[in-house]
């Protein structure tokens, strides 16, 4: 199959919707021969329809993917990396069960199709994001805020009080969090948050609105809003806000681990790139129900 005939195939898909929302896909060329294997012709409408019959919307949105994801992040060494050792690790999470699992919630029969089907799509939609988080460093940054901090958390008001004491004294935060603290996710070392990381918002509110390079909140913060019957209480201090001057990429990295709304973000920006319309009205309400921020014609 020429690379041609397969581009204008998936370009079917990409097309307007012609004045009317109703409308039904249809192609003029549906008889027109793709291959052959021995006595059985292959036609556009084989292909057409069966897609749309047995796949409809998760097939197009695989295609459209694919198609973006070739032209934008095309495999590559550090891609086919990323995407054997995410195949690595699942076979390590789900064990025993792998083959039925994957067969169960994917559809796949074998571990080549789930690292054709998932595993490297996967790793190209990170590419893409990382790709779209670079070019629009900035506007990113803003959005989600990334500072390095140090952070302390404690079971009970009372070495709250103490571990901030400590560090204000000039006791480091990682001796501090070990004396005082549940060090179970918070250790008193360096890294960075933003605002997808997941901090209870009473914590987020002090740290999202500092502006000096380094700061030391001296307050206890308590989230008794997370759990009210086990209040937490939190020791924090902002150590660098200049993440597009000094820790761009180590930004960059926490908003793709931790913000699943960058990756909606950059698919969007790829899809208006690209002028991504859906022509049938079935695949468009499936849109509509599965992936609505993807029907970027609507935002126009």
């Amino acid at each position: 199959m020429k690379k041609t005939t397969i581009l204008s195939f998936a370009a079917v898909l990409m097309l307007a919707l012609s004045g009317c929302k109703d409308a039904s896909v249809d192609i003029s060329n549906g008889s027109e021969e793709l291959f052959k294997v021995g006595n059985t012709k292959v036609t556009n409408d084989d292909i057409f329809r069966s897609l749309f019959l047995n796949g409809g919307y998760s097939e197009v949105n695989s295609m459209v993917s694919k198609i973006i994801y070739d032209k934008e992040v095309p495999e590559n060494d550090e891609i086919k990396k990323e995407a054997k050792d995410a195949l690595a690790q699942a076979k390590k999470d789900m064990g025993e069960n792998f083959l039925e699992t994957i067969k169960q919630y994917y559809g796949c029969e074998n571990e080549d199709a789930f690292y054709t089907k998932v595993s490297l799509p996967n790793a190209q939609l990170n590419a893409l994001t990382k790709k779209f988080l670079n070019e629009h460093a900035e506007e990113q940054i803003t959005t989600y805020k990334p500072v390095k901090v140090r952070i302390i958390a404690c079971t009970s008001e009372d070495n709250a009080k103490k571990a901030l004491e400590a560090v204000q004294k000039g006791t480091g935060f990682e001796e501090a969090a070990k004396q005082y603290g549940k060090t179970d996710t918070y250790k008193g070392a360096e890294e960075i948050v933003n605002q997808s990381s997941g901090l209870p918002s009473a914590v987020w509110s002090k740290i999202s609105v500092i502006t000096d390079k380094e700061a030391m909140i001296n307050e206890v913060i308590t989230d008794s809003v997370t759990d009210a019957e086990n209040p937490v209480y939190y020791v924090v201090k902002v150590t660098n806000t200049k993440a597009l001057e000094e820790f761009k990429d180590e930004a960059i990295k926490s908003i793709l681990d931790k913000a699943t709304s960058a990756k909606t973000d950059a698919m969007k920006f790829y899809l208006n790139k690209y002028n991504f319309r859906v022509y049938d009205i079935d695949i468009y309400n499936t849109y509509k129900t599965n992936n609505p921020d993807y029907l970027v014609q609507d935002q126009e």
